[in-house]
C-alpha cells in the first residue's frame, strides 16, 4: 500500500479533479491523506460529502498555515 497526501486550502474544485483521477488509476491499493491547511470557504466540508463513500481516505486538519507544515503533519501521521 502507498499513500498519496493532499495538502489542501480554499481549493476544493482543483481537489475534486485530484481525487477523479486517483479514482481512475489501476493501481488501487493505496489510501488518500488529505491534510487541510486552515481553509475558511467551507471547502473541507464539501470534501467529506464529496468523498464519504471511499474509505481510503483520512483527514487532518492543520491548525498552522502552512503547506510545509501541512506536508509535514501528513507525513508524521
Amino acid at each position: 500500500m502507498i499513500s498519496i497526501l493532499i495538502a489542501h486550502y480554499n481549493n476544493y474544485n482543483y481537489f475534486k479533479q485530484c481525487y477523479e483521477s486517483l479514482k481512475k488509476q489501476t493501481y488501487q491499493n493505496f489510501e488518500i491523506v488529505i491534510v487541510d491547511d486552515c481553509s475558511t470557504d467551507g471547502s473541507l466540508e464539501k470534501i467529506k460529502k464529496f468523498s464519504q463513500e471511499d474509505q481510503r481516505k483520512k483527514f487532518i486538519k492543520n491548525k498552522k498555515s502552512s503547506v510545509h507544515s501541512s506536508f509535514k503533519l501528513g507525513i508524521n501521521n
